[in-house]
């Protein structure tokens, strides 16, 4: 379902969380593109292209910083 039928059942404090979480975005986008059958806002896009972007960075930052141990772990 989507976030504006809960917006006004919600305190605006949950509401504000949910909104913070980046997956909320992500979920919503879906919603847009295979349910609705529309393109989302470019910001909506655009947000996700940077959350991927830091994700990616952060995996990779991490990989190398471990990579030395990863046989051992695995």
């Amino acid at each position: 379902y989507p976030a504006s039928y809960v917006q006004g059942h919600v305190p605006a404090a949950v509401f504000a969380a949910y909104q913070a979480n980046p997956f909320a975005l992500f979920a919503e986008t879906y919603r847009d593109l295979l349910y609705d059958l529309r393109w989302p806002p470019a910001g909506a896009l655009a947000l996700l292209t940077v959350y991927a972007a830091a994700s990616l960075l952060l995996g990779w930052a991490v990989f190398r910083r471990l990579a030395g141990r990863l046989a051992e772990e695995l």
